[in-house]
């Protein structure tokens, strides 16, 4: 709310994702076809909500707001190869920083979106 982010909870058409950042927007979509488990819901809000804050930080999301050292040091291996197997290239360090931050706490995303956005 802080980064005047919406959110938008329901069914996608789209069946391969738990939700998505929509930059056209400013919201986040949380997919509950895809996303079935409270946890799940949780862990696709914090992912997203990153996105909101790279977005803060740069329009054009080209830049992570964590350090490239905090990424390598927190970053799943696991992550960091269906990142480079999903997404283009263009896009794997800010993934990867999504991917990491929503495994922390809502109040640490939190936390980030503030700094970011504000």
């Amino acid at each position: 709310e802080s980064a005047n982010v919406q959110l938008h909870v329901g069914e996608c058409p789209d069946d391969r994702a738990y939700g998505f950042y929509n930059t056209e927007h400013n919201a986040i979509v949380i997919c509950t076809n895809v996303a079935k488990t409270v946890e799940q819901r949780w862990e696709t809000l914090r992912h997203e909500s990153v996105h909101a804050a790279q977005r803060c930080v740069n329009p054009t999301m080209a830049f992570t707001v964590s350090s490239s050292d905090y990424l390598m040091s927190n970053g799943l291996q696991s992550d960091w190869e269906f990142i480079q197997s999903a997404y283009d290239k263009t896009d794997w360090a800010i993934e990867l920083e999504a991917f990491t931050l929503m495994r922390t706490s809502n109040s640490n995303v939190a936390a980030l979106v503030n700094r970011a956005c504000n």
